[in-house]
């Protein structure tokens, strides 16, 4: 009878409603996401009060997902570790150090740039790659624009988490080759150019610096440059401006020398010149390594698309 009873009793136990939270059922492991320091890409030192928001935007949009969560690590100390091992703090060696701790980490940089339209207009483009921290390799890159308004910040920084982490799959990696001049035949198009002179129709501006024999249709490069950037994130940068916009060829960046000295005397009244420097083009030189074109000389080189470099946008109209 009492063996009969104390069975009864554990099948009641058993078959008992028991409290469970809403974690309980989330049965799919989320993602954890290093959210690295945001670095300041500017001449001039950006407040620090606009960085604290870019990183807690994305902190915040990491956090209010449901498939990724952030582990938080001090980047600065395990610069420090690594600095006191003799190795250099490369993303490569930051994700060693993190192992297997963690599945991605996000490095975010901020430039901000003024249009032409005067110096108090200020453009702040962020730029975040994500790597996956096993292999040390780049996902996924994506490019806001913002204001230098909390709400601006703050909802442009979400929507470059949805981008980043929520695109599905991983980067497609296209090589972008030069393009013929294609005529787009609208009515506006009946003016003609010729190079040196500024370009400005239906919002899309730039400085013309190729033209068709007829002056109708040609190429412009935009009125700022994009930052110093990796390869991968200067060709999203570049398209992210839409409307045409692409990362010029070694071919263009060329040309563009060539004319360099009309090109500046156009941008100098809009704000902005063309840098002595190295750009980027849009031809690689191999799976690791793309070409550039020294704006000082002409001269082509090429580097680890690891390398920051100089980046303007061109355009067919």
């Amino acid at each position: 009878m009492k063996t009969r009873f104390f069975l009864l009793v554990a099948l009641l136990l058993l078959l008992a409603p028991s409290k469970v939270s809403a974690q309980d059922f989330n049965v799919f492991a989320s993602q954890k996401v290093v959210v690295a320091d945001v670095r300041d890409m500017n001449d001039r030192p950006l407040n620090s009060g606009v960085k604290s928001m870019i990183r807690k935007g994305i902190v915040d949009a990491c956090t209010n997902s449901q498939d990724y969560e952030v582990y938080e690590v001090n980047i600065d100390d395990i610069r420090q570790q690594l600095k006191a091992k003799g190795q250099t703090a490369d993303f490569k060696n930051i994700c060693k150090q993190i192992g297997a701790k963690a599945d991605y980490i996000i490095f975010t940089d901020v430039k901000a740039s003024s249009s032409a339209i005067g110096a108090n207009d200020v453009t702040i483009y962020i730029t975040s790659v994500l790597y996956r921290i096993a292999t040390s390799s780049e996902v996924r890159s994506a490019v806001v624009e913002a204001k230098p308004t909390t709400e601006s910040v703050m909802s442009s920084t979400i929507a470059l988490f949805h981008k980043l982490l929520d695109a599905g799959g991983e980067q497609q990696t296209t090589t972008q080759t030069d393009y013929n001049i294609t005529p787009q035949p609208q009515a506006y198009q009946t003016k003609t150019y010729k190079v040196g002179d500024y370009y400005d129709v239906d919002g899309k501006q730039g400085v013309v610096f190729a033209v068709t024999p007829d002056g109708k249709h040609g190429k412009i490069v935009c009125l700022r440059d994009l930052g110093e950037l990796t390869w991968n994130v200067a060709k999203a940068a570049c398209s992210n401006l839409g409307n045409g916009w692409n990362m010029p060829s070694k071919a263009e960046l060329q040309t563009i020398y060539k004319v360099v000295g009309k090109l500046n005397s156009t941008l100098e009244a809009t704000g902005d010149t063309l840098s002595n420097n190295i750009y980027w083009s849009s031809d690689s030189y191999d799976s690791d390594g793309a070409w550039g074109v020294r704006m000082s000389s002409g001269g082509t080189c090429f580097g680890t698309k690891l390398n920051n470099l100089y980046v303007r946008a061109v355009s067919a109209f």
